[in-house]
């Protein structure tokens, strides 16, 4: 073997050696848990998630980069800590074993305060004037994307933007469900009753029959807090998805746009379904909006560049390009839309997938990634 390609190997090794050595483990995948990257950015678990931790042909090209592992079975989102801690405490073969450390709980200073970051940004002045009831709901928010309720407790400034459809109808316009979809995301049949006249402030009364969520995993990071309606933001990262990761009719996002105005769900997702990368819109109704030619096999085993541009609100739009990152060619996939993009919105791009039998572990990549305000 030529010298220089052995000193490339071995160069190789040795980044990938630090790399490993310098990782920090967020979550263990014992249960489901959620945590802070930035004033901005947070992350949740279901699965093993990494800070650090990737493969050189990887972290070449993603300079910033998070490792996310979602077994084959288990790793599921409906996972608690007291499930784990009863399961454990159950397990005589697992009490003669020393017990698994916690994973790492939600906090908001830590690290990131030492080292003068945390209050470099208007929302950690905002969060030091929250009151200990208002960081509770928080942290009851970034556990369950569906708990409307604790979130607009978090964030009563956002309350405005919550029925905004509704609003809308008490003066005159004709009033339609926010979320434009069925089951309010619970996946029941929910009904909505047009208000009455002299009703201003409250939301339109709804009846929800709820069935039981699919099993699912979630290893994801997301913007934070939501942006409302008329916020345009553009958003950049980078994404890689190891071959031979397996697709089924499944839903499984490797990004999304969730809404929690009204109704919590997705507006704009990016999935791999059943061998395809497809664009599909909730609120548009279409389920292969846009898709990739080459499918999956051209797509995993790629360091992917993402770029986004969003408008929230009724008069939104959204325009979305991937491509190679280390290359000059045209774009892989395009997107774009006008009208209803939700409000209260994160991006949250990673790995979230219906738990089914059969399925193969899924190993992902992604980091590099911005958020910058336009308007």
């Amino acid at each position: 073997m030529p010298s220089s390609s052995v000193v490339a190997i071995t160069l190789a090794a040795l980044l990938s050696t630090i790399e490993l050595a310098s990782a920090q483990l967020l979550a263990n995948g014992d249960y489901f848990q959620a945590g802070n990257i930035s004033p901005t950015w947070r992350w949740q678990a279901s699965g093993v998630l990494y800070h650090g931790r990737c493969p050189f042909s990887v972290a070449s090209q993603i300079s910033d980069c998070y490792q996310s592992v979602l077994n084959a079975t288990g790793d599921l989102e409906s996972t608690t800590q007291s499930d784990y801690l009863a399961a454990m405490s159950s397990s005589s073969a697992a009490a003669a074993q020393p017990t698994s450390p916690a994973r790492r709980s939600i906090n908001f200073g830590g690290e990131l305060a030492a080292r003068g970051v945390f209050n470099s940004s208007n929302y950690a002045v905002y969060r030091k004037s929250m009151s200990a009831t208002q960081k509770s709901a928080e942290q009851r928010a970034l556990m369950d994307d569906e708990d409307l309720e604790s979130y607009f407790e978090a964030f009563p400034d956002q309350l405005p933007y919550r029925f905004a459809n509704y609003m809308s109808y008490t003066h005159g316009s004709s009033f339609k469900a926010k979320r434009q979809v069925i089951g309010c995301g619970t996946g029941g049949t929910t009904t909505t009753q047009p208000p009455s006249s002299t009703t201003t402030t409250s939301a339109p009364a709804t009846s929800t029959t709820a069935t039981p969520p699919s099993p699912r995993q979630r290893n994801e990071i997301f913007t934070w807090p939501g942006a409302t309606a008329g916020q345009t933001w553009h958003y950049t990262w980078k994404s890689y998805q190891s071959p031979g990761t397996s697709t089924s009719y499944n839903f499984f996002h490797s990004w999304q746009i969730l809404r929690r105005d009204g109704c919590g769900g997705p507006v704009v997702t990016l999935d791999y379904l059943d061998g395809n990368v497809v664009i599909q819109d909730t609120v548009r109704g279409c389920k292969d909006c846009a898709s990739y030619m080459k499918h999956t096999l051209g797509w995993f085993g790629q360091v992917i560049y993402h770029d986004l541009n969003i408008t929230y609100g009724l008069n939104g739009s959204i325009n979305y390009l991937a491509k190679v990152s280390n290359a000059l060619r045209p774009g892989m996939l395009r997107y774009s839309a006008t009208g209803d993009m939700g409000s209260s919105a994160s991006l949250k791009f990673g790995a979230y997938r219906r738990a089914i039998s059969g399925m193969s572990p899924s190993t992902s990549y992604v980091g590099d990634f911005t958020q910058t305000q336009l308007a």
